[in-house]
């Protein structure tokens, strides 16, 4: 499912949030719901997450992401969002 509010959007991890990132998060939740309802069936169909999915599509658009990794896991999440591309179909999305 996709990640609750308090939690990190793209990499559904949790973390504290201060009152302020929550708000802004609420803020954009209803404009964020289906651009992540779409990002989530796309990372199911593919097997990749949703930071993956993200970072590919960055990638796609011709810009080079700098994403950061606070641990392990997520730096295995970037590198999972190497060497392969999301199709034309998908980007339109």
């Amino acid at each position: 499912s996709l990640a609750s509010l308090d939690d990190s959007v793209l990499t559904s991890t949790t973390s504290k949030k201060t009152s302020l990132e929550t708000k802004d998060l609420m803020k954009y939740a209803s404009e964020m719901g289906p651009l992540l309802a779409v990002m989530e069936d796309i990372a199911k169909k593919r097997g990749k997450s949703i930071a993956q999915i993200a970072l590919n599509y960055v990638i796609c658009k011709g810009a080079i992401p700098i994403p950061g990794a606070g641990n392990v896991s997520q730096l295995r999440d970037n590198i999972g969002a190497m060497n392969w591309r999301l199709s034309k179909a998908e980007v339109k999305e």
